[in-house]
């Protein structure tokens, strides 16, 4: 299955394809958001390859597993956006209900409110590193995985 029938199966409305710049900035306020404590301890935004090593190195604040994929899905739906970690493709959509798991898709995605109040990562490397949740907000302080 591919990303953009996931996230229709969420959604009545069409998710609509981002463009090249809107994405670019879309990674920036991600980073700027969830990434500050990779930038503050290692001087770059994007340690060992992936965004999400902000998480799984405890550079930030979040959730894993089954916890945050369960927090994930609770929240109140909102439009957001979903990208892959190359940005090759990011969608913006808005799910009926709940948010869409892509854990089957075995890649890493990255879906996040539009305002960046939330993210949630799906990463190729699960059940052994992430999911990870994490609200904007949080990420500044350094901890263990649980909020």
């Amino acid at each position: 299955m591919k990303l953009i029938e996931l996230i229709r199966e969420s959604s009545s409305v069409e998710p609509m394809l981002v463009e090249e710049q809107e994405r670019l900035d879309v990674r920036q306020r991600w980073l700027t958001t969830f990434a500050q404590g990779v930038k503050s301890a290692k001087g770059v935004w994007v340690f060992n390859g992936y965004m999400w090593h902000c998480f799984s190195f405890k550079m930030a604040k979040s959730l894993e597993g089954i916890r945050a994929l369960s927090a994930y899905q609770s929240t109140f739906s909102a439009s957001a956006f979903v990208f892959d970690e190359d940005l090759n493709e990011m969608f913006s959509f808005r799910p009926d209900k709940t948010f869409p798991d892509l854990t089957a898709l075995k890649n890493d995605y990255y879906v996040c409110h539009h305002n960046m109040k939330w993210t949630m990562v799906f990463t190729h490397e699960q059940p052994s590193i992430g999911p990870f949740f994490a609200e904007g907000g949080m990420q500044n302080n350094q901890s263990n995985s649980d909020y």
